[in-house]
């Protein structure tokens, strides 16, 4: 009983976290409940994840699928893609991005505090965010 003690182990309080799990996993069982797994929740942010082209500027509409895809307001759901991204993955934003950021900064920074909570917006700074931890160098820095 003094090793289980010098442990910093409690009996009574393992046997409270036996009966929580095994109550968990039997109403898990009989209720049907299933946890969602880190994809399934990624997945389900980059479905929420929607921008309308009509209102990007022009010159970057072709990008709205990119933020889409790379610019999720989540963190966990980004680092989550953003770990399994390969090499092509990397490329394809870095080219595409080399060009366009500081035009996206220049946008964000146009609409102003209030303008940001747009979803548009929101993809196109989150998406920046992404390249940003990706660790890629692209348009110029902020200071």
């Amino acid at each position: 009983m003094r090793a289980r003690f010098t442990r910093a182990s409690n009996p009574l309080e393992d046997y409270r976290l036996s009966l929580i799990t095994q109550v968990t996993r039997l109403r898990k069982n009989r209720e049907g409940i299933v946890p969602s797994t880190d994809r399934e929740i990624a997945e389900r942010c980059r479905l929420e994840n929607r921008a309308d082209p009509a209102k990007v500027p022009e010159d970057l509409r072709a990008l709205v699928p990119l933020a889409q895809r790379w610019g999720l307001g989540d963190d966990v759901a980004r680092d989550y893609f953003l770990r399994r991204a390969t090499r092509e993955d990397k490329a394809q934003l870095r080219a595409a991005m080399k060009a366009h950021a500081d035009r996206i900064r220049a946008w964000l920074d146009s609409l102003g505090p209030e303008g940001i909570v747009t979803p548009e917006a929101g993809c196109f700074l989150y998406l920046l965010e992404a390249c940003a931890e990706f660790g890629l160098t692209i348009g110029k820095t902020r200071r």
